[in-house]
């Protein structure tokens, strides 16, 4: 390039977000927990399915382990060639679930799949955040699977799951408009919008159900309360 300097757009280090999903969902947990202090501060973080303990043994994990594309066996190769050692299972920078402190990190979307066998460990570091005192927006997709997210072309859960992202997204930037109007699909569930409960950690319960393969909304922070634009 005969030396020249490539000149990168400005960033606005207030908008920096780390998102991912499976492992990558993985790596932006552990992220944000390694930048908690750091003169870097994050955002928000995204979690789509993410793996949270290396170590887990939970239900969904059992009750999925075959038959829904990702299996226990194919999660454990992943594991023997990214893990060192058995130790490192219990690692927070492999295990994000097991670190001893989830307070002041940034708030965080997380999404799992209902038939996914890291569904729990995902809902499982979606309360720990909200015990740490974190702004969590958890959702499950029902009808899904693990890796449901690329394939918004064929299914319209995922298409909407992107969508939510961005919303949530826009929402944390406050660049959504409570007038935006509603776009895209429509989903064939008449029962989007349906009232709240306060939930013991101060956060508010909204079960909502996208489409017949959509999603139930568990908690949503405070400052979210109000009823946000669905397709």
């Amino acid at each position: 390039m005969g030396g020249r300097e490539r000149k990168f757009p400005r960033v606005d280090p207030g908008r920096l977000v780390a998102a991912g999903e499976s492992a990558g969902g993985n790596l932006a947990a552990v992220a944000a927990l390694a930048l908690r202090d750091s003169a870097l501060h994050l955002a928000m973080q995204v979690l789509v399915y993410p793996v949270t303990d290396q170590a887990a043994d939970t239900d969904s994990l059992r009750r999925f382990a075959q038959g829904y594309l990702l299996t226990r066996e194919l999660l454990r190769w992943y594991q023997g060639n990214y893990l060192r050692d058995e130790r490192d299972r219990i690692d927070w920078r492999a295990s994000p679930l097991r670190a001893q402190d989830h307070s002041r990190l940034p708030p965080a979307y997380v999404i799992t799949a209902g038939f996914d066998p890291l569904q729990d460990e995902g809902k499982a570091y979606a309360e720990r955040l909200v015990q740490g005192g974190v702004d969590v927006t958890y959702e499950c997709f029902e009808g899904q699977v693990h890796g449901f997210l690329p394939m918004a072309g064929v299914i319209a859960a995922a298409h909407h799951a992107h969508y939510r992202i961005g919303q949530m997204l826009r929402m944390r930037f406050g660049t959504l408009s409570d007038r935006a109007p509603l776009i895209g699909v429509k989903s064939r569930n008449p029962h989007m919008l349906p009232r709240t409960r306060k939930l013991p950690s101060g956060n508010i319960e909204d079960p909502r159900f996208y489409a017949d393969q959509g999603a139930r909304s568990e908690s949503v922070p405070k400052r979210m309360r109000k009823h946000l634009p669905m397709r």
